[in-house]
Order: structure tokens, then sequence, then C-alpha cells
């Protein structure tokens, strides 16, 4: 019985956002919560709404920060990144009501928590660097993560920032641990243009990801029109 909705990176797609949970609503009744872990804003035309929406969705009970999150909350560029990305955050900086940047300073960068009596961590990244790890299906940190799980006794790590999903088991002296990621509800970078979000079936320490489609065509003309690069607007249709 699935019973946890994890949500991530939705970066200010409504379109993506709004079939997402559509879709968990009509195929997973069940669902007793959805935690988001992060970067709901950046990249897409819609900050405010996303923000909203998520805020609003008596569902949704947890919601840590994502790095997106913090640009907006110093109002500041990071040096590293690209021209691209550097015209988005300035436009989610510039589209995001100071009433609504406060709240998204309040967010933790992370969250532990229990879920049927299940021990379970959000973050963006990743325990050790909450806004800035990328830790991919393969990753050799994966070997660490799990190390962490056991000492801390966490059952369940739920995982970012990558737009990539994956959804890894583990048994060790006789105890599972379930370590996972969503993937991006806004902008998937895994070759699939398909929203994505994952269910977990706490109980039975058990995991699913979900795709779905959405109207890409509306996002895509809305991102051009607010005067955003158009590269983030063809990516989606790629999902890279």
């Amino acid at each position: 019985m699935y019973s946890l909705g994890i949500i991530s990176d939705i970066h200010s797609n409504i379109e993506a956002l709004e079939a997402c949970l559509t879709d968990m609503n009509f195929n997973y009744p069940e669902i007793e919560e959805i935690y988001c872990i992060g970067d709901l804003v950046g990249y897409g035309p819609d900050p405010k709404k996303c923000i909203k929406l998520i805020f609003k969705n008596t569902l949704i009970s947890k919601i840590v920060k994502g790095n997106h999150e913090h640009y907006v909350d110093q109002t500041v560029t990071p040096p590293q990144v690209t021209s691209r990305a550097k015209a988005a955050i300035d436009y989610q900086i510039n589209n995001i009501p100071l009433e609504l940047r406060w709240e998204l300073a309040q967010l933790p960068q992370f969250i532990t928590t229990k879920h049927l009596n299940r021990e379970i961590t959000l973050v963006h990244g990743s325990p050790q660097y909450p806004l800035t790890a990328y830790v991919y299906p393969n990753s050799l940190e994966q070997k660490d993560l799990f190390q962490y799980m056991s000492n801390l006794e966490v059952d369940i790590l739920a995982l970012g920032h990558t737009h990539v999903p994956f959804i890894r088991k583990k048994v060790q002296n006789d105890k599972e641990y379930l370590m996972l990621n969503p993937g991006a509800i806004g902008q998937p970078r895994d070759n699939d243009h398909k929203a994505s979000y994952a269910v977990i079936d706490v109980q039975n320490m058990d995991a699913e990801i979900c795709r779905v489609e959405y109207d890409i065509d509306s996002v895509a003309k809305r991102i051009i029109s607010v005067g955003l690069p158009e590269s983030l607007a063809s990516r989606l249709y790629k999902g890279i």
C-alpha cells in the first residue's frame, strides 16, 4: 500500500506540477502525505503559482529547501552558473513577491521525520552537502550514504537535485534500507520528457517511479513569452 508521495525539482513548471498531483491523486488515492524535496522554483515561467500550490496543498506536509530557493533567498547568482541559468535565476528573483520569498527563506535544508514508524530523511542534495551534492543512479557516494543510514538508523533517504530518478535498496544485518530520487517534475534530465515523481510503500519498504505526460507546448510558449532563454523551452521536449 503506497502511503507516501515524493516530489522534487518543480522548477516553476505549473503545468507539470498540476499534472503530477492529479495523477497521484487518481492513481494513488491511498497516499497519506506528500514530501517535497526542493527546487520549487528556477528555470520555468511560473514560480509564484508553483509556490502557492505547494504551500496550500494539505497533503504536502514537509518541504525542504533546494539550491534555487537559496539563490532566491540570497538574491544572488553563483559565479559558476551559465548565462542561461543566470537569466533564469534573475527572473525568479524578480517575479516572486517578497512575502513568498520570505516563506522560501524559512524552509529547512534537512528534515528527519517518521512515517509508519520508519525513520525518513529528506534533503535536496545529500546529508553532507544539502544544497550542492549530486547523487546519480550509479554514484559511488551511495555506498557512503547507505553507511550513513545504517549509522543513524535511517530507513528511507530521499534525495533530489540531479533530475534523474533512481531507487536503490540494501539489506544489511537483516535490516532493509531504501534510497531514492523521484526525478524532476519540472525539468527531467534522463532523456525522458515526462514529468517524474515517486511513491513509497513505507510499510513494505518499496517504491515506484511514476512518469506523467503534460502540456509541454503551453510551458514552452510561456517560457519564451516572458523572455526566458529559448533553450529552457526546447530542452523540455528532450528531457535533458
